[in-house]
């Protein structure tokens, strides 16, 4: 025999070899293929009966059965649900400014001859007129109720 002849015996042993493997791993990947089908095919048919099961088990008519059954409810009464006057708490309305305050600033006097007690005034005047306004307002929001 020859080299060459011999060389092509032995390739194509070889190659038959390595073809009749592949075809055993691919016949065993599609057997595990076709089970992972069966499979989700399987889950797909439990999550539809847990579905129906579902929608059955929460039917309003059904609930309202077994809580009548079951449970001790009571409508609710109604003293339970109106409010005492001093439960309530009035709502806070602030106070609103009756005018924009001026964007100019006031000339601010220079002259330290004031006394203390025109000083005094000064300052507690704009504190009484802002209560005076706050009063005003609240007045208001009672006449509005």
């Amino acid at each position: 025999m020859r080299l060459s002849t011999l060389v092509a015996l032995v390739l194509a042993i070889g190659s038959g070899t390595l073809l009749f493997r592949v075809s055993q791993h691919v016949q065993s990947k599609e057997t595990e293929l076709q089970s992972i089908k069966q499979a989700i095919a399987r889950e797909e048919e439990s999550i539809r009966v847990l579905k129906a099961e579902w929608v059955y088990l929460n039917q309003p008519e059904r609930l309202e059965k077994l809580a009548d059954k079951y449970l001790d409810l009571q409508s609710p009464q109604v003293k339970r649900l109106k409010y005492q006057g001093e439960e309530v708490p009035e709502p806070f309305y602030p106070a609103l400014p009756k005018s924009k305050p001026s964007l100019t600033p006031q000339p601010a006097s220079l002259s330290v001859s004031h006394s203390l007690s025109e000083a005094s005034s000064q300052k507690t005047e704009p504190v009484t007129k802002k209560l005076r306004e706050d009063i005003n307002f609240n007045e208001l929001m009672e006449e509005k109720r």
